[in-house]
């Protein structure tokens, strides 16, 4: 008879308290790093600017950190994934070579229109390693 104990682990829901809290402090903590870029001209001695500073960085990482925890991992992973400048061009990159394999396929069928015709010498004649690659 040997029973598991879960702990009650309560996951914010998108609208919770809890997880808006996160999303503001994240939001925050990016507020802050756009502060920084600001104290470098603020009228006070390089002590006190490069202690604004650390501080700023400080609580930028700390409520980030905090605000990441209060949104759970899964909408942590799915931001991260968002915001990942690799991700950003693999959509763009998919409908090129999907139009690409659509005007070969239709060049094989027969199934090319005049303009797709003339569309695709063009490109032959500005890239010269365009009649390569196919």
């Amino acid at each position: 008879m040997n029973k598991e104990i879960k702990p009650d682990v309560v996951k914010p829901t998108k609208t919770s308290f809890l997880f808006k809290l996160g999303i503001a402090l994240i939001l925050l903590s990016f507020l802050k790093w756009g502060v920084l870029l600001y104290v470098p001209f603020l009228p006070y001695s390089g002590n006190l600017k490069i202690s604004i500073i650390t501080v700023l960085l400080v609580l930028a990482e700390i409520t980030f950190w905090v605000g990441v925890f209060l949104v759970g991992e899964e909408t942590y992973k799915k931001y991260k994934q968002y915001f990942n400048p690799i991700n950003w061009f693999k959509k763009a990159a998919k409908e090129v070579l999907d139009e690409e394999k659509r005007e070969l396929d239709a060049e094989k069928t027969g199934d090319i229109t005049d303009k797709e015709k003339s569309d695709i010498h063009k490109k032959e004649l500005s890239d010269p390693d365009y009649k390569e690659d196919r």
